[in-house]
């Protein structure tokens, strides 16, 4: 999955922000290796920017720098808030699902 994470931590990483297990076969094939560490990044603010708004673009750059002590590019930024943003987007269509009954 990248430099320090595995397959086996995003997807407790990602079961536990979704509240539901995740199966080995919904996982998709990894990032590209240019692109590990944006998917690192990515599962590690995971658990601050998962719910709510998204993040300011400049509050992403300083927990990257905090956490991993790199300054991320603004193509690196741009890529970490569409991944918020589709996460987001896939947590309330499966909100909504649950809503009209279809996990039970």
């Amino acid at each position: 999955m990248g430099p320090g994470i595995t397959r086996a931590a995003a997807l407790r990483q990602m079961a536990k922000a979704t509240g539901r297990k995740i199966a080995e076969t919904e996982t998709p094939a990894p990032p590209p290796s240019c692109l590990a560490h944006v998917w690192s990044w990515f599962m590690a603010l995971l658990p601050l920017h998962a719910a709510g708004v998204l993040p300011r673009p400049a509050s992403i750059a300083a927990d990257i720098e905090a956490r991993f002590g790199l300054p991320p590019t603004g193509f690196e930024i741009a890529l970490l808030l569409d991944l918020f943003a589709l996460w987001q987007r896939k947590a309330a269509m499966h909100n909504k699902d649950k809503e009209n009954g279809k996990y039970q």
